[in-house]
């Protein structure tokens, strides 16, 4: 039932039921977690304290998903998304170990699947003044995609690489991001 509310309230379209709201959504999960603390129910529970913009409640939420054996990339990805929506700069490094975590769920040589979290990885890493190791990443990024990366991909490559001082890279990356959209 919870999951219907939830749909219900977010979705754009005219609402069927307008007393299904977020807030009735999280009454209904907190009355499930009563009776059986399962993880599904907290990854529910962090989704409706994420959209209610209630950061800390939604992080403690995935946290708890993260501490079990339900742990997915996908958790660990919405923990670390919601520790940046918390606006704690102080906490970047944390942002990207719970990103190596959702990372780390896959094996290597990576999937496709892992493009996304490796990409969030990236940045996170740039954030974190780690230029060099972003550039690794989108490397990785670069290999999963077949190469078939847009201009903005070259242009977030070259600032990583002119960071690191990787300076012929982030030259020719611009080139391409130049070429590829040349009326950016």
């Amino acid at each position: 039932l919870c999951r219907l509310i939830y749909t219900n309230a977010v979705n754009e379209q005219p609402v069927k039921y307008k007393d299904w709201t977020l807030e009735k959504a999280l009454g209904e999960i907190n009355q499930s977690l009563v009776t059986d603390t399962l993880p599904l129910y907290y990854q529910t529970k962090g989704d409706l304290h994420l959209a209610l913009r209630q950061y800390p409640e939604a992080y403690a939420a995935y946290s708890y998903v993260n501490a079990s054996n339900m742990a997915t990339a996908a958790t660990w990805m919405a923990a670390a998304q919601t520790l940046q929506l918390m606006g704690d700069t102080a906490r970047t490094a944390e942002v990207v170990t719970l990103i190596d975590h959702a990372v780390n769920t896959y094996a290597k040589p990576y999937p496709r699947e892992a493009a996304p979290y490796i990409w969030h990885r990236a940045q996170a890493l740039e954030a974190d003044g780690r230029p060099r190791e972003a550039v690794k990443d989108y490397n990785e990024f670069h290999t999963l995609m077949g190469g078939q990366v847009s201009a903005a991909f070259y242009y977030h490559r070259a600032q990583a690489a002119l960071a690191g001082r990787l300076n012929q890279m982030a030259v020719d990356d611009i080139h391409h991001a130049v070429e590829m959209n040349p009326d950016n």
